[in-house]
């Protein structure tokens, strides 16, 4: 009995031996033969070998126009691609591969990767897990990105892809708004892969860190990024929620404090959304120009429809809890209290707002506003984020204080209202009116008492003046 136990023994171990000596023998032309029937010329291993630790490895692969599930064709190479398996007795395996410089012709590139897959208790229901690094990341000259993480599991009865987390270090924007990003962090759920690049996702959920974008000179030091119901192969989703604790610029004369948009029903490829809310608790301004230092934080809230990349509906209303306006730093007006409510219409080349404001305490007030202006950009989202020439500025307003009336006219050639800019004025009773500007605590008293004698000098026109800047 313990001979035939010991022959059996011996029988396996000759067995394991010729098992492992064909594999190491035999093993780089018979997965030469596979990927040849399988892939013809498309895809080429050079080099093909299996070391006596039973590691695939292939100095190079090459792709000739290897054709994608959507008809597309790519060429290009990787190198030094290694494959192995590990803890295979531990009862959960995992799959190491690892891949050197990699190029696919008019996609992009990386310097390395590693990818692994562990099978929990060899099911083969049960999800695998995953887990990605890569480093060198070029998509043409779009994006390149220094360092590339991701895990998460996927199952192989629907193919669908849980608890995707990736993080994605130093990455650097060619053509898009923002040039640079110091870290993004994201979270996908639902993840689909039909066939590729048909991508369906439930729930995408992004943290970015040190946006800059090298254009405008906006700087975002921490802002999220939140799509449900993603679909890349229509380039749609059901809803984006974008919100930014802080937005400035680099001379720092503009900034958003708290700043959230959120839009329903857009389509990426066209800009097309259905519905959009917006929030914004503070906003800084301090234009150039002879406007300096002025200071707004204001609570606003509206909506948004329109094309993104045509025409722009903007309808917006709030309050502002704390509005100072400065120049060179003297104090000119204070605004606190005002409520507003504004709709702007844009389009490529022109942009056109109409305002009302309100003011109850300690004396009643309202103005209204008509502002339009030319502009001269090819993307309208990067002329409304600043990048963009504003020229041909007009604006028609009027101001009622307890029902005197204080009508203007505008005119600027660009946003810095140079001396070739006029402005004339109009009250219908200049006394009174200024009266009541003196008792709404509005205006510096000192402006308040120039402005006045400046309508004393102008042209009467009944108990009003005319004057002309």
């Amino acid at each position: 009995m313990l001979q035939r136990v010991l022959k059996l023994f011996l029988w396996l171990i000759l067995l394991c031996c010729v098992a492992w000596g064909s594999a190491v023998l035999f093993g780089p032309s018979l997965l030469s033969t596979i990927a040849k029937k399988n892939f013809k010329d498309e895809i080429v291993f050079i080099d093909l070998k299996v070391t006596p630790k039973l590691v695939i490895t292939a100095s190079r692969v090459e792709f000739n126009d290897f054709k994608l599930s959507d008809g597309k064709s790519v060429t290009g190479f990787s190198r030094a691609i290694e494959l192995k398996v590990g803890k295979i007795f531990s009862g959960s395996p995992v799959i190491y591969i690892s891949v050197g410089p990699s190029l696919v012709n008019e996609v992009g590139g990386l310097k390395s990767q590693l990818i692994t897959f562990s099978v929990p208790k060899l099911s083969l229901n049960g999800p695998i897990e995953y887990f990605y690094t890569g480093k060198g990341l070029k998509i043409n000259n779009y994006l390149f990105a220094e360092d590339v993480a991701l895990k998460g599991n996927i199952s192989l009865s629907s193919f669908q892809m849980n608890d995707v987390v990736f993080d994605v270090k130093d990455a650097d924007f060619s053509g898009a708004f923002f040039s640079s990003v110091g870290k993004i962090y994201g979270k996908v759920d639902g993840l689909t892969l039909t066939s590729w690049p048909d991508l369906e996702a439930s729930n995408v959920s992004l943290e970015l860190t040190d946006l800059f974008s090298k254009n405008s000179g906006l700087y975002v030091p921490q802002s999220k990024i939140d799509m449900l119901d993603t679909h890349l192969d229509t380039n749609s989703l059901r809803e984006i929620i974008i919100e930014a604790e802080r937005i400035e610029n680099e001379e720092r004369t503009l900034g958003l404090g708290r700043f959230r948009i959120n839009i329903q029903g857009q389509d990426i490829s066209n800009g097309m959304w259905d519905t959009a809310g917006l929030s914004l608790v503070s906003l800084r301004l301090n234009p150039k120009g002879n406007l300096k230092g002025s200071v707004i934080n204001t609570d606003l809230s509206g909506a948004l429809s329109g094309d993104a990349f045509g025409d722009l509906e903007v309808n917006v209303e709030g309050i502002l809890n704390e509005a100072k306006v400065l120049i060179k730093n003297t104090f000119v007006a204070n605004l606190n209290g005002l409520e507003y409510n504004s709709q702007w219409k844009v389009n490529q080349d022109k942009f056109f707002s109409i305002s009302s404001f309100a003011k109850n305490s300690p004396i009643d007030m309202t103005a209204n506003a008509e502002l339009s202006a030319n502009l001269f950009n090819e993307n309208l989202l990067t002329c409304l984020l600043g990048n963009c020439t504003i020229q041909d500025i007009e604006a028609n307003y009027g101001v009622s204080i307890n029902k005197e009336l204080l009508k203007g006219k505008t005119s600027c050639p660009d946003l810095t209202c140079s001396n070739e800019a006029t402005t004339q004025l109009t009250t219908n009773h200049t006394v009174k009116f200024f009266s009541n500007l003196i008792a709404a605590n509005i205006l510096n008293p000192i402006y308040t008492a120039l402005l006045f004698q400046q309508f004393k000098n102008g042209s009467p026109i009944g108990d009003g003046h005319r004057v002309n800047f």
